[in-house]
């Protein structure tokens, strides 16, 4: 049978087993720690990892309270150390992911939307930097979320099948554009190549293809 993800020893089913057994709040670390690395068939927010990550807070707020009315001896401030530290972990990659996610979502809302596939008009139009945008189109394509997809090189584009059609993903709202220049332009989108340009005058060009604007 053909495994769908490859995960590395330590994320395996009979060592996660085994840190239940032995010293369970590691075991259950490895079970977020592989949700997280595991290709998911939807674009994870990272709502889990929060909420792991509250708990393990919580708990060791719970100890320090504790110990300032019973005092502390090394193997409390050791598990208190120990639950803080994974979750503040956890805290950490859920921020993470949940900006990955709404990054992510913007890019498909774009591509579907304004049908723009240029790497370069895409980090334009998210306020993203080129490379971010590349790197997340290609784990977009990694993670089974732009399925049968690539990036062409030459062109500097994302190149997508056919038969795509766009997943069932919540988008990322309508990006929101810079409120002190909409009082004295407007934002116009380019026939030619779907980017949003900022027109002062009446009729300019574009920016990225030099299709006149009115």
């Amino acid at each position: 049978m053909k495994k769908n993800h490859d995960f590395s020893w330590l994320f395996s089913t009979p060592v996660i087993i085994l840190a239940f057994i032995f010293f369970w709040p590691i075991g259950v670390f490895l079970v977020v720690k592989r949700i997280s690395d595991k290709p998911a068939k939807t674009i994870p927010t990272g709502k889990t990892q929060g909420v792991f990550g509250s708990i393990f807070i919580t708990i060791a707020l719970v100890g320090i309270f504790m110990g300032i009315y019973d005092g502390f001896d090394a193997e409390d401030i050791k598990m208190i150390l120990l639950f803080g530290v994974i979750g503040w972990y956890l805290q950490f990659v859920s921020k993470q992911l949940k900006k990955e996610s709404h990054r992510f979502r913007q890019n498909l809302y774009v591509m579907t939307d304004s049908h723009v596939y240029n790497v370069q008009q895409l980090a334009s139009i998210t306020g993203q930097s080129h490379n971010t945008v590349k790197d997340d189109l290609q784990k977009m394509i990694k993670n089974g979320y732009l399925k049968n997809a690539y990036i062409d090189k030459r062109t500097d584009s994302i190149v997508l099948p056919n038969d795509f059609s766009a997943p069932p993903y919540p988008y990322a709202p309508p990006i929101q554009e810079d409120t002190s220049r909409e009082k004295t332009g407007r934002v116009v989108v380019c026939p030619s190549c779907g980017a949003k340009n900022i027109v002062y005058d009446k009729i300019i060009e574009c920016e990225y293809c030099d299709t006149p604007l009115q």
